[in-house]
């Protein structure tokens, strides 16, 4: 698995500036197996690339991972859990590590399926996105991308099939 940085799924490449994009709005998608400590499972997760801001104003790009449950799940039921994991470091990043990708900074989201896990044997489906893009420009990371995860998870509504109804919790 290519770090972030050499990724080209990372990095928006279109013809439309950024500034000129909607927060929330997807610019790209790939589908792969949730991976723990490297080893794929049988989770089934899409990751996206969406227009964000910083918390300075600025256009950028976030990606988040969209976990899908192993049953049928309920459509009206959709976790967003944020990361503990405490980097600034994009190969730490919660979709790296989801990928396939193995650094010491990257187990703590390992460690967090066992959390959200039990969500997902529930049947809801679990966002789990990045919190530290290549644009934060200080430590405040948390807030980064609030406003554009929350455009984010309802736009994505459309594309996971999620009832516009749904109930969205966020979590952690």
């Amino acid at each position: 698995m290519p770090q972030p940085k050499d990724d080209p799924f990372y990095t928006y490449s279109g013809s439309t500036p950024l500034d000129q994009i909607a927060p929330g709005t997807v610019l790209a998608n790939r589908s792969i197996a949730y991976h723990v400590l490297g080893v794929p499972t049988a989770l089934k997760t899409t990751q996206l690339l969406y227009r964000s801001t910083s918390q300075t104003g600025k256009p950028t790009v976030n990606v988040t991972s969209v976990i899908q449950p192993l049953r049928h799940g309920d459509r009206t039921k959709v976790l967003s859990y944020q990361s503990a994991y405490d980097s600034l470091n994009r190969n730490d990043q919660p979709s790296y590590t989801i990928s396939g990708g193995l650094t010491f900074g990257g187990i703590v989201p390992n460690v967090e399926l066992a959390i959200f896990g039990l969500f997902l044997a529930q049947g809801f489906t679990v966002i789990v996105p990045d919190t530290s893009a290549s644009s934060c420009e200080n430590l405040s990371r948390v807030v980064c991308h609030k406003t554009s995860l929350l455009l984010f998870v309802m736009n994505s509504y459309r594309s996971f099939s999620c009832m516009p109804c749904s109930t969205t919790s966020m979590y952690g």
